[in-house]
């Protein structure tokens, strides 16, 4: 069995994870997931780190290779998804 990358991000690094995948850049995914622009790049480095990733620009290369997998739900959560208002993200 296949060890899944998503299981140790929390929700909001999923979601993250997600909006990346989409395109979204730092400022558009604090303004859709109303958090500060420092709030996602700190998510982004947590994110580095626990993908085990040297920078932003891998980052989102992880994000646009997994782009199918994040939108069918990479691991608990579905990412492409904003559960508490029920948008599309």
């Amino acid at each position: 069995m296949q060890n899944n990358p998503f299981q140790n991000l929390s929700c909001q690094e999923q979601k993250i994870l997600g909006l990346i995948a989409q395109g979204y850049k730092s400022k558009h995914i604090a303004d859709t997931l109303f958090i500060c622009k420092s709030t996602v790049k700190n998510h982004k480095t947590n994110l580095c780190r626990k993908l085990n990733l040297s920078n932003t620009i891998e980052l989102y290369t992880f994000a646009l290779s997994n782009a199918t997998l994040l939108q069918n739900g990479g691991g608990k959560f579905r990412i492409g998804i904003i559960p508490i208002f029920g948008l599309a993200a």
